[in-house]
């Protein structure tokens, strides 16, 4: 069965993490063996869960990085305004003379 991440919420895909971790702990516990098919499909799972809970993060991450770069950039570009036009009234003033 495949996943529509897009339907599924941070704080559902949370729920869903944990519900698996219990569930392969369960598991693992009744099969008494890693490698047990029950334990790795289970694992495989839980796997790609957490893999989609990573990637949103990530995209979480790479968000807020892009944002402080747009704020950095604007402020330097702000920053940089107010000494070109002082640098144009200098000149004005000097043609003036």
């Amino acid at each position: 069965m495949k996943v529509e991440w897009q339907e599924v919420s941070n704080e559902a895909l949370s729920k869903m993490i944990k519900n698996l971790q219990h569930q392969l702990n369960e598991v693992f516990l009744q099969q008494g063996n890693l490698t047990d098919y029950a334990v790795v499909k289970v694992s495989q799972k839980l796997d790609e869960y957490i893999l989609e809970s990573q990637r949103r993060k990530l995209h979480y991450q790479k968000g807020e990085e892009e944002n402080k770069t747009r704020t950095l950039h604007s402020a330097s570009r702000q920053q940089e305004r107010p000494k070109k036009a002082k640098d144009t009234l200098l000149k004005t003033s000097v043609t003036f003379r």
